[in-house]
């Protein structure tokens, strides 16, 4: 799984090249959104 700091990295550059705003609004939605394709219910996706 990637990391927060990982993904903080990437939206870092992606500010840089694009635009936009950095910083980090509310890192648990973050980790919630990183650990979504290993969620499952039941044993199943």
């Amino acid at each position: 799984m990637i990391s927060i700091k990982e993904t903080e990295i990437i939206h870092n550059i992606l500010i840089d090249k694009f635009g936009g705003s950095k910083g980090v609004r509310d890192f648990g939605l973050i980790e919630s959104a990183l650990a979504r394709p290993f969620a499952t219910f039941n044993d199943e996706d």
